[in-house]
């Protein structure tokens, strides 16, 4: 295993990657291989968070030889998302340096060789900002499909949407999923997750959403990109009607969503927004 060190010779830039895992090793191992190929000659020191894993992920990767360190955080096993990248944020916590960066992947991707220095680059340009990537879906029929990690809020209809996947270049956004996204280590400390309420889904959009009341900008690059190796079928393409649901892994966990509104929205946007609360009731 790496130990965490501050960029070569325990001086410099380091990107602290986080990755939530459980079980799927062959997949893990797929997405650190992807990350070794990286054009780029930041350091990056992988923190992986090993939720209660079952097929031996921690010994598997004691015996892999990879470009940059990995060092493997223990979980409970009912950590979930929200809970392994918390957990990971203890940790490196201590370790960052101003000009630091803490970038979340998930071990489902493959990385395009310049991901990591697309999404750099374009944070460099744009100080204070927080960068989000694409990953492209493969459905069943073959086809490709651009899905962008921003989102729009619109807080007088209680909608979320998922932003364009084509545009070009960085574009603005109102939330980020946390797949393939980098943040400043400055944001950091206001990047705060709350797994009880949101073990998995919105706790990234809610995390990054109100970063932008502490003075980051939210934005997405189109050519930081990967590709999403394994995924359960989304709404679209299968036709399905989301509903509300009190099972964690439903993409409307009813405390996740009444959480994520609750955060995000101000008291006066909370008022204007009652009638669309409302509206179901009728």
């Amino acid at each position: 295993m790496g130990s965490a060190t501050q960029g070569p010779g325990g001086g410099g830039v380091t990107i602290f990657a986080i990755v939530p895992v459980h079980n799927r090793i062959e997949l893990t191992l797929q997405f650190l291989d992807s990350l070794d190929a990286q054009v780029t000659d930041e350091a990056i020191e992988v923190f992986l968070v090993d939720d209660g894993s079952t097929d031996d992920t921690a010994t598997v990767l004691s015996q892999r030889d990879g470009r940059f360190p990995v060092t493997v955080v223990p979980g409970t096993g009912n950590l979930w998302w929200a809970g392994s990248v918390k957990r990971a944020l203890s940790v490196i916590r201590p370790l960052l340096a101003d000009d630091d960066w803490v970038y979340l992947g998930n071990n489902d991707t493959v990385l395009d060789r310049r991901h990591m220095q697309v999404l750099i680059s374009s944070a460099r340009a744009n100080p204070n900002s927080v960068v989000g990537s694409i990953s492209y879906e493969i459905w069943p029929d073959g086809s490709e499909h651009p899905v962008s990690s921003g989102f729009s809020i619109d807080a007088q209809r209680l909608a979320v949407e998922v932003l364009d996947g084509r545009d070009p270049g960085p574009s603005a956004a109102d939330a980020l999923a946390g797949r393939g996204l980098l943040l400043p280590a400055r944001a950091v400390p206001h990047f705060r997750l709350f797994p009880h309420l949101m073990p998995q889904h919105f706790a990234d959009l809610a995390a990054t959403s109100r970063l932008s009341r502490y003075g980051f900008r939210l934005l997405v690059n189109s050519d930081a990109q990967s590709t999403q190796t394994d995924r359960a079928s989304s709404a679209q393409e299968l036709g399905q009607q989301l509903t509300l649901s009190w099972r964690k892994r439903s993409p409307l966990y009813i405390p996740a969503v009444a959480s994520f509104w609750l955060l995000t929205l101000r008291p006066a946007e909370l008022v204007r927004a009652l009638p669309a609360v409302l509206r179901p009731l009728r």
